[in-house]
């Protein structure tokens, strides 16, 4: 008989749920942080909510949270995951994710940040490097 403890322990081979959309959002932040000229480590640091409200952030710190917003973005439209899975695999709320995708379809009508969400994506699908 099993403890619980092994029974809630996955099992070697067994399916990770938020595995493919770690995977495939992780291949979008880093494509977009060479994009906008950001180190990976900065995006992975600069979690939603980390930047409180009152505290003046670098423009460095601005384009690590674009970079993962961008990420997020493209691994919903682009890749289908739905903002719940994201928000999942991810440990953030759908709040969270739901605002990341409001704020980059906000700025899709400037035509300059349009090309950059397009190089990302492109080069990703491996069309093109960014």
């Amino acid at each position: 008989m099993m403890t619980a403890a092994e029974q809630d322990a996955p099992r070697l081979g067994a399916p990770v749920p938020w595995l493919p959309v770690r995977l495939v959002w992780g291949g979008f932040l880093v494509a977009a942080a060479a994009e906008l000229r950001v180190p990976v480590a900065l995006c992975h640091a600069c979690r939603p909510g980390t930047n409180r409200r009152g505290v003046a952030a670098d423009a460095l710190t601005l384009r690590a949270h674009k970079a993962r917003a961008i990420a997020t973005y493209l691994a919903h439209t682009e890749a289908g995951f739905t903002q719940m899975g994201i928000a999942e695999a991810l440990g953030l709320t759908r709040a969270a994710v739901c605002l990341c995708v409001q704020q980059i379809e906000d700025k899709r009508d400037d035509a300059d940040f349009d090309r950059l969400i397009d190089r990302v994506a492109r080069a990703v699908a491996g069309e093109g490097a960014p």
